[in-house]
């Protein structure tokens, strides 16, 4: 069992990750270029196996732009931010890991990373600002709902 620590302005909470190896988490080496896409264009997709014989399908796409939004049952949310218009994701694509931290049988989306706050002039200071998501999922409605949140929205 792992810790993971995240610092809000209220509190610092710790998530406990009970998953461990049956965690899923989405790699940036599992993208590939979309057949007659456009150079820069990629795309992610697999079944994450949620628990309790549910399977949901993960869909992320990104555009020639560098931004990419993911799809998961009732969620939309921008996990990938290469395109510098005044904010980026450190690394282009956030952490988005599939785990079960409520220890009920179903597996939760945690998602966090850094955004680095770019400005409009190449000579604007960066500043760093981190992101966390963690949405649980709900066996009886199939979906997930958000628990906690710090940091810009990934909503879209």
């Amino acid at each position: 069992m792992r810790c993971l620590y995240f610092l809000s302005s209220a509190m610092l909470m710790c998530v406990y990750l009970t998953g461990g190896a049956h965690a899923q988490i989405v790699e940036r080496r599992d993208f590939r270029r979309p057949p007659d896409s456009m150079p820069g264009e990629e795309l992610y997709q697999r079944k994450i196996s949620i628990g309790g014989n549910i399977d949901a399908e993960v869909v992320i796409e990104v555009t020639d732009k560098g931004n990419g939004g993911m799809e998961l049952l009732n969620l939309r949310l921008k996990v990938v931010d290469n395109h510098d218009d005044g904010a980026v994701y450190v690394g282009g694509l956030l952490h988005v890991e599939f785990v079960d931290i409520t220890g009920d049988g179903f597996k939760d989306l945690v998602i966090t990373g850094t955004v680095m706050h770019t400005g409009e002039k190449e000579t604007d200071p960066r500043s760093f600002e981190t992101v966390t998501s963690i949405y649980l999922f709900d066996p009886k409605k199939k979906e997930f709902r958000l628990a906690f949140h710090c940091g810009p929205k990934l909503e879209y």
